[in-house]
């Protein structure tokens, strides 16, 4: 049998709890704000990982399990980035499903966004897409190989042709740069390392500031139903209503 003590309480019971003992002096003040929800509760997602299948999975559930809730009603997802890339074809996927949720998705970069974290990050809200002072950014082309008989190798050329056309898509329909730009300052031969500051020149991001908790609280929207109602005609209407209708007679 449990303990009476150990059955879980509600939120507010645990508040009255923490108020009581500070009361009484056995918890100190600071102990009175400690959250009882997590990040996904106020609508924040934290991508902190390589970009791969099992990471990426997580934040497409996240998201679409938000669009598919009838009782979510959050203005908007943030989405938190420090990722070092990954794997394209994964962070595709979840450039995709970013791309068609309902529930706008604003992008947070903190500590460095590389690669395939760099792409994930641009494809946030425009207007919404924020970089911590202190973010570094890295873009570069993608990295790969492949080995065979002839006509193998020319099927991977094929292959390589295609994701190089949806990289150079991607950064032209995030940043409002031309190709000839992009080549030049994103994606040259070498690595590119940005500054915050540089990359809102270049229009990878449209915000570089510190990010308070205040900035992320997503507010809920509120669907009031729509009640039809019949207007009383006018005195003007009801005489001219009268007068038509003698005229008829």
């Amino acid at each position: 049998m449990l303990n009476k003590q150990a059955i879980a309480k509600s939120g507010s019971e645990k508040l009255r709890d923490k108020i009581k003992k500070i009361k009484d002096g056995d918890v100190d003040d600071d102990k009175l704000s400690a959250p009882d929800k997590s990040l996904g509760d106020h609508g924040v997602y934290f991508f902190n990982d390589d970009v791969n299948s099992g990471s990426v999975g997580d934040a497409i559930r996240f998201i679409l399990e938000a669009n598919l809730d009838p009782d979510c009603h959050w203005d908007h997802i943030t989405m938190i980035v420090n990722s070092p890339g990954g794997y394209c074809t994964d962070g595709f996927a979840l450039i995709d499903i970013m791309m068609g949720s309902r529930i706008p998705i604003r992008t947070v970069g903190i500590g460095m966004i590389a690669s395939m974290g760099l792409q994930i990050f641009i494809s946030g809200e425009k207007g919404h897409r924020t970089l911590t002072p202190n973010c570094m950014i890295l873009s570069h082309q993608y990295a790969g190989g492949s080995w065979g008989k002839e006509h193998e190798l020319v099927a991977a050329q094929d292959e390589f042709d295609a994701l190089t056309e949806m990289v150079l898509r991607h950064y032209k329909r995030t940043t409002g740069l031309s190709l000839e730009e992009i080549r030049e300052h994103l994606l040259p031969p070498h690595d590119v390392w940005l500054t915050a500051t540089k990359a809102k020149a270049l229009g990878v991001c449209d915000n570089v500031k510190d990010i308070k908790p205040i900035h992320l609280k997503n507010k809920v929207i509120k669907k009031t139903a729509k009640t039809a109602t019949t207007k009383k005609p006018s005195k003007t209407t009801k005489k001219t209503v009268k007068k038509a209708t003698k005229k008829k007679k």
